[in-house]
């Protein structure tokens, strides 16, 4: 009995917390430029001076959906922060991994290698199903990659793609 009871106000709690949080996703602009208070923080908003009615290409964020980034009429301080915050988080992680010459050599071509944007430890083809001559290519998704084995790697299998 007492657990049926437990059961039913466990359930009861759930429809109000779904009740109490609007469904963002799928309001129109139209609809979220007309609020007044930010739904997720409960923050009132302020005008934006970088509303554009005609915006055509106006990003969405799932996370933070009245940041002054994406362009509606009011903007929520608090989505704003936490926004910005994310992308120079992106930003940086970018930065750390892109293009960057190192130190390390092509064994085959002894030309400098540069680290891969496309870097992927679980997607990277290990060394020996790698090609020996373009074992440092950039479409294997190692660490480094070694701009001449790419280019090798581009001109021997541009027929398969």
């Amino acid at each position: 009995m007492k657990l049926s009871y437990f059961l039913s106000f466990c359930f009861l709690l759930l429809a109000v917390a779904s009740w109490a949080q609007p469904d963002l996703e799928n309001l129109s602009r139209e609809e979220k430029n007309t609020m007044r208070k930010c739904p997720l923080h409960k923050k009132k908003m302020k005008l934006s001076d970088n509303y554009r009615a005609n915006a055509s290409d106006f990003r969405r964020s799932e996370a933070y959906p009245f940041a002054y980034q994406l362009n509606y009429r009011r903007y929520c301080s608090v989505c704003t922060k936490l926004l910005t915050k994310e992308e120079k988080q992106f930003a940086a992680e970018e930065r750390a991994r892109g293009n960057k010459a190192s130190m390390q050599r092509c064994m085959v071509h002894n030309k400098f290698m540069k680290t891969n944007p496309e870097f992927s430890s679980v997607k990277s083809v290990k060394n020996e199903k790698r090609d020996e001559d373009i074992i440092n290519a950039k479409q294997y998704m190692g660490r480094f990659y070694c701009r001449v084995c790419s280019k090798v790697y581009r001109i021997r299998y541009k027929d398969e793609e």
